[in-house]
């Protein structure tokens, strides 16, 4: 009896230092030691244990063609939005005002955007969060989307359909991208935790590929890439790549730091989870013609309702 005491204490003791604690990236452990790292976030979440988690290597050889990967839809991705950008200590987050909103791509119905974010390298190491062939990109934009059909975030993360994540790879080029003036000059106005900005007049069209260009894509089942981990999402990743310069890049791992436990300043820079374990999953691809609902075009209310309807259920 005295060992099953000693042993639920040292359980509890361990849940309590686990809440305690926030988690954090392997790089910030030096500058915030009572963090727990990516090996040991299933002490944060049993979730973060589990068998579908992301990010994870997608390897070419084995993946699967699925024709029912039909064209995605994008509806407000082209209308210049108001956005909330955010250093919430992990990344660069930007949060929209208006409702934008995707389906298609063989998701059950439409999925509203909730917030964007990024993950990095820094000047000598790459930073997305999956790899493919086991090659590591400069960095990787996450939008994350909520399925209509649930209520809050509470809900959908307790669904293997409630998020349906789209991932973007980054890579160097020479020149810098224009499109991505205003996002990257705002990231001086939030360089410390819990900083933000407004940042008016942003449309997700001009930071992503084309459309035209996302006709390959790779989708399999998964989870949050941060604690809690939740297996909840319906994964997307597009082949096509997003370029920035090198400038451009440093900027991400120059401007911004983490939160830390002592006066000392880190800069935020290698905010990735490794590549998890794929398990039994399997990893599909699909060529598909992206299509871009156009948010002006003149239609009759009755029509447009019947046309969304119509698309999402």
């Amino acid at each position: 009896m005295q060992s099953l005491l000693l042993l639920l204490s040292f359980g509890l003791h361990i849940f309590r230092t686990a809440t305690a604690a926030s988690w954090c990236y392997e790089h910030q452990k030096a500058n915030s030691p009572s963090c727990i790292e990516p090996k040991e976030w299933s002490n944060v979440n049993i979730q973060c244990g589990g068998t579908q988690q992301s990010p994870i290597d997608i390897d070419t050889r084995n993946v699967e063609f699925n024709d029912q990967l039909i064209p995605f839809q994008f509806q407000g991705y082209e209308n210049p939005n108001s956005w909330t950008l955010t250093n919430d200590g992990h990344s660069a987050k930007l949060t929209p005002k208006g409702i934008i909103q995707i389906s298609g791509g063989n998701l059950k119905g439409c999925y509203n955007v909730l917030q964007l974010h990024l993950h990095w390298g820094n000047e000598t190491l790459n930073g997305s969060e999956h790899t493919i062939n086991g090659v590591r990109n400069p960095m990787e934009l996450h939008i994350v989307h909520m399925n209509t059909k649930y209520a809050n975030q509470e809900e959908a993360l307790k669904k293997p359909d409630g998020l349906a994540v789209l991932g973007f790879l980054y890579k160097k080029t020479d020149q810098d991208n224009q499109n991505y003036k205003p996002f990257i000059e705002a990231l001086t106005s939030i360089p410390n935790k819990g900083e933000k900005i407004a940042l008016d007049f942003l449309s997700l069209k001009n930071i992503i590929p084309d459309p035209s260009y996302l006709s390959r894509y790779y989708r399999y089942n998964g989870s949050l890439t941060t604690p809690n981990c939740s297996e909840a999402v319906i994964w997307t990743l597009f082949e096509k790549t997003i370029p920035l310069s090198n400038e451009q890049l440093r900027a991400f791992f120059k401007t911004l730091y983490f939160p830390s436990d002592n006066d000392s300043k880190k800069f935020m820079s290698l905010n990735y989870r490794p590549t998890q374990n794929l398990g039994k999953r399997k990893i599909y691809t699909s060529e598909a013609e992206a299509v871009l609902l156009q948010g002006r075009v003149l239609l009759p209310v009755a029509l447009t309702i019947f046309f969304m309807t119509f698309v999402c259920y």
